[in-house]
């Protein structure tokens, strides 16, 4: 069960199939991949599906009629900075870096000890919380990624801190330990316990709300069906209540992301990514995996500050993933980075107003 825990806990770091057609690429500088297959982000995406009880990568897999729904984007005052990334993320160094929302500027911020993963800006854009050592603990760096220091204190093994979220006023940062949602002091302190799992594979991935006043998260393993749903709960723990409810063989719901102005969710079902109503309303397809060939799996959706793209990764064939973005307008995909990188984690620096 352990093992099953630490792969649920790893489903937003998915290798996978062959590249497509009709995406524009934009190479930055050549980087040679280091060596492969870490400790962490070992799950590949067939493991995953089959502890989910479904094995999506043999088969297509087609959700309603596999249209794409254009979003209009909100007016949002922030503007778009660096995107950070972890390179590698199941080599045995994963390492974080930033890359220019065109794909320009690919520059290495840190690798320290055993890797780094889970990337995280602060709301100002000065800090970037990360996860990082052994056992893993929560750290935070500045944006040039000096003044690396420890946050969480979680030992010894199995103790282990991730998935870190800031909060909106960059206060406090929601984590992930032993299966359960914490939060802290964004020094470190005042660490509190905010969800008891109701099921042996915890929960996970937690996303705040632009406002600071809700979280939304994953229940690893929901009945019936024995699959993720995504939940939502007030900033202390209480009001928890279930927010979406996908029925069918292979339906998973995962990697909850809110919109800059607090109105909807973006998130994945079925390999693909979803948009749906801060209250669970309304979901429609946003790009669907079976519709960019050869394609095993769309992951980890996060929004442009701004509100006007979605960065997310392709899982591919070859084992790798790659970074891409999606306009909401228009519909129009780029891929920002080589796809020999193989890249994971997503997370967009807000420009300060």
């Amino acid at each position: 069960m352990s093992d099953l825990k630490e792969r649920f806990r790893t489903l937003d770091r998915i290798p996978a199939p062959d590249l497509w057609t009709n995406i524009e690429r934009r190479e930055p500088a050549d980087l040679s991949l280091g060596p492969s297959w870490g400790r962490i982000g070992v799950a590949t995406l067939a493991l995953v599906m089959a502890a989910a009880g479904v094995f999506v990568a043999v088969r297509a897999f087609v959700v309603g009629n596999g249209s794409r729904v254009v979003v209009s984007p909100p007016p949002v005052a922030k503007g778009n900075g660096e995107i950070a990334f972890v390179r590698g993320p199941r080599s045995a160094h994963p390492t974080i870096y930033v890359v220019r929302s065109d794909g320009k500027g690919l520059e290495k911020l840190a690798s320290p000890g055993a890797g780094a993963f889970d990337p995280a800006w602060s709301p100002d854009g000065t800090r970037i919380a990360f996860v990082a050592g052994a056992p893993l603990n929560i750290y935070v760096m500045k944006a040039d990624g000096s003044g690396i220091r420890r946050l969480s204190r979680c030992d010894p093994p199995p103790c282990e801190d991730n998935q870190p979220a800031w909060s909106p006023d960059g206060r406090r940062l929601a984590f992930v330990r032993f299966g359960d949602i914490y939060v802290m002091n964004a020094d470190g302190s005042s660490v509190r316990r905010l969800t008891h799992a109701p099921t042996p594979l915890g929960d996970g991935q937690p996303a705040w709300s632009p406002d600071g006043t809700r979280i939304a998260f994953v229940v690893l393993r929901e009945a019936p069906g024995n699959v993720p749903a995504i939940y939502l709960m007030n900033a202390d723990g209480t009001g928890v209540r279930k927010l979406t409810r996908c029925v069918g063989e292979g339906c998973l719901d995962s990697q909850p992301s809110w919109s800059p102005d607090g109105k909807q969710i973006a998130f994945i079902r079925d390999r693909g990514i979803e948009i749906m109503t801060y209250n669970g309303a309304g979901a429609a397809t946003l790009v669907q995996c079976s519709r960019i060939g050869s394609c095993v799996a769309l992951s980890q959706p996060e929004w442009s500050p701004d509100g006007t793209r979605i960065a997310f990764t392709l899982a591919r064939a070859d084992s790798r993933s790659q970074l891409l973005t999606i306009q909401l307008d228009s519909g129009e995909i780029t891929a920002l980075l080589p796809a020999k990188l193989d890249v994971c984690c997503p997370s967009w620096q807000p420009i300060p107003k």
